[in-house]
């Protein structure tokens, strides 16, 4: 796992959006958050790693400013104490967090009587979120090997592995074997997208109609065997009554790659993943936070490769 300064200034921006999410989507005020935030005084440029602004709709804005320094091996000194506190002044700044590893004795003597300046600290330790208990059981599974066997009424039996065939319903919707398997692997199978939520797999739960109607004939964890009836299509220009297709799907389950994590200490968890997505060659990348005061968790963002 690679760690620079610049992601740790993104998960302590995301971390603290989080926890100021009920200021954010609320009446009470509004807030900003700037990342490297230049504030120039007397003609002198000073670099603010995260500059939060909340301005409480009632005449007052309150300042908060961070500064991240994710020092390999040093511990963070009486110095770069110091500075930080300069820091503070000039932007009048009401606190100033500083976050790191470690920190010497002399710099926590330094801010031990300063109620301006609070040392949040990094867990070394860092991976708990793949326990339930703490963060959330992610999972992604992938499809290892699909077949479909295709029966036809009148009685024309015969079976194929995965094709392009397309298949006409009598309302004219076309659609191939492909599409309509992979819809229903998308939206049917609730260990296919674990990380989904609970309402999602609801709003895509197998819907039965007149014209097509899902069963499962069989499901465990990483197989899933279901049959779709289809009335009165139309396939290679033929009329059929019926066709049965019945679909064996296999998944190959892994944990998500882990590419930063943060845990700041009585502040929250940070991580952003890279999963495999339903397809082999598909890959999505989120960003989740977790309070820790609160336990909630939040998807800051999603994109996909």
């Amino acid at each position: 796992m690679k760690l620079d300064g610049k992601s740790l200034e993104r998960a302590t921006k995301l971390i603290e959006t989080h926890i100021l999410k009920h200021i954010i989507e609320s009446d009470i005020g509004k807030v900003k958050i700037d990342t490297n935030k230049i504030v120039t005084i007397d003609g002198v440029r000073n670099e603010v790693d995260i500059y939060v602004t909340v301005d409480l709709k009632i005449g007052t804005s309150l300042i908060y400013i961070f500064e991240c320094k994710n020092y390999r091996s040093k511990k963070v000194n009486k110095n770069d104490i110091i500075l930080f506190e300069d820091k503070i002044k000039i932007t009048n700044a009401q606190k100033g967090y500083f976050v790191a590893k470690s920190y010497t004795k002399d710099a926590r003597n330094r801010t031990a009587t300063n109620n301006n300046i609070e040392l949040l600290t990094l867990d070394n330790e860092n991976s708990k979120i793949f326990d339930p208990d703490y963060f959330l059981q992610i999972e992604s599974a992938y499809i290892k090997n699909c077949s479909i066997k295709i029966t036809v009424t009148p009685e024309i039996p015969f079976e194929k592995k995965f094709e392009f065939l397309t298949i006409i319903h009598s309302d004219q919707k076309k659609q191939t074997i492909h599409d309509l398997v992979l819809e229903k692997v998308l939206l049917g199978n609730p260990i296919a997208t674990k990380y989904r939520t609970s309402d999602d797999h609801h709003k895509g739960k197998l819907m039965q109609s007149d014209q097509e109607k899902v069963e499962t004939m069989h499901s465990e964890r990483k197989r899933w065997t279901f049959k779709i009836h289809l009335k009165d299509p139309i396939m290679n220009g033929i009329q059929y009554k019926w066709i049965w297709l019945l679909v064996d799907v296999e998944y190959e389950i892994e944990t998500p790659q882990i590419i930063f994590e943060y845990n700041i200490k009585e502040k929250g968890h940070y991580v952003k993943l890279r999963s495999r997505g339903l397809l082999p060659n598909q890959y999505s990348i989120a960003e989740l936070t977790k309070d820790d005061k609160t336990n909630e968790i939040k998807i800051h963002n999603i994109t996909f490769e």
